[in-house]
């Protein structure tokens, strides 16, 4: 049976929910990914428990030993991280609307797994938390920013013809902005991006130091990421 818990609240944004089979989803997608091929610790204990192809079924049981051993609580860490995020919610979104220019169509699960590394679905509305996370605001907002990128300028650049990676590189660079401009609501966490996005986050945070203007930034960014 599907462990399932859902924090009930007034409207918000974000609501904060665990679900054994959108855990055992995320670990599956995360295992490599295009920023980071390498495989994650956690698929990497469970492919030696399991062997390398593992089945949903396999990681589940191997999910749920890992919580009966912790004694792990979903509701109360649900709980948690929607208090976590709640105090800073209403100033997140403000911002976000007024640099992007939009809202968001809809509100949006962040869903807790037990891998470090967490993917989204912007088509589904939802993306992942990790329940180990040092800083749950910073990867809130950045996985956020990534649903304001692609319903500010990703949906259309795309549909115009560009690249699916040069997308992707801008925007994950476009992350660097967290700290330029939510550095108060972080608690002293840092978006630090990819190693390989690194320039292309420098040259981004030049131009919007410069105009303020996230046309001028997404220009600048089109630029360095079709140049390299």
């Amino acid at each position: 049976m599907c462990q399932s818990h859902i924090v009930n609240r007034p409207f918000r944004q974000i609501t904060f929910a665990y679900d054994l089979h959108k855990d055992v989803e995320n670990i599956v997608r995360a295992a490599q990914s295009v920023n980071n091929p390498a495989p994650t610790r956690l698929w990497r204990a469970i492919t030696a428990q399991c062997g390398e192809r593992p089945t949903t079924e396999e990681i589940a049981a191997f999910v749920r030993a890992q919580d009966a051993r912790e004694s792990v609580d979903w509701r109360a860490l649900c709980g948690d991280m929607q208090a976590q995020w709640d105090r800073v919610e209403a100033m997140f979104v403000e911002r976000a609307q007024r640099i992007f220019g939009i809202a968001l169509p809809h509100t949006v699960t962040a869903y807790i797994t037990h891998d470090q590394r967490c993917t989204y679905t912007i088509v589904q509305h939802y993306f992942f938390v990790s329940a180990t996370a040092s800083s749950v605001r910073l990867i809130v907002m950045h996985e956020l920013f990534h649903f304001y990128t692609w319903y500010a300028y990703g949906r259309d650049a795309t549909a115009r013809g560009l690249p699916q990676g040069a997308y992707n590189d801008i925007k994950e660079a476009l992350t660097v902005l967290l700290n330029e401009e939510f550095s108060d609501l972080l608690d002293g966490a840092i978006d630090r991006g990819y190693p390989q996005h690194a320039a292309l986050r420098a040259h981004i945070l030049t131009a919007w130091r410069a105009t303020r203007s996230l046309q001028r930034v997404i220009d600048v960014a089109v630029t360095s990421s079709c140049d390299d």
